[in-house]
């Protein structure tokens, strides 16, 4: 899993670079652009949750199995999808009441949405 995560990580500060970028500039296509890497930051989330929560239904698999079950699980059914997507954003906004909330249950909370949803697919 390390040479993914290494590579995923690139590829997160090369979007963020992007979008700072992007976001000073004003026209057609740079909304275009602005919005393709919104979309493709918004999928690498909804995968990442999806990997995450496939690792914890089967942690003796390979991560091969992993990936797999990860990529049907987040792209496969659009309300899975979504589910993911929404926990992932909604948890830490939510969470903002409690002092320590976005730290604590900001990455729990999605997963176990992710968990909710997996087992009923």
């Amino acid at each position: 899993m390390l040479p993914h995560s290494i590579v995923m990580t690139l590829a997160t500060l090369v979007a963020a670079s992007n979008l700072w970028f992007l976001a000073g500039k004003s026209g057609p296509l740079v909304v275009a652009l602005f919005m393709t890497h919104v979309g493709l930051l918004a999928a690498a989330i909804t995968y990442h949750l999806a990997l995450a929560v496939a690792a914890a239904r089967a942690p003796d698999e390979s991560p091969t199995s992993w990936r797999r079950t990860a990529f049907r699980l987040a792209f496969t059914s659009v309300p899975r999808g979504t589910a993911l997507l929404g926990a992932a954003i909604a948890a830490p906004v939510f969470s903002l009441v409690v002092p320590a909330g976005p730290l604590l249950l900001g990455t729990t909370v999605p997963v176990l949405v992710g968990l909710l949803v997996a087992d009923r697919a």
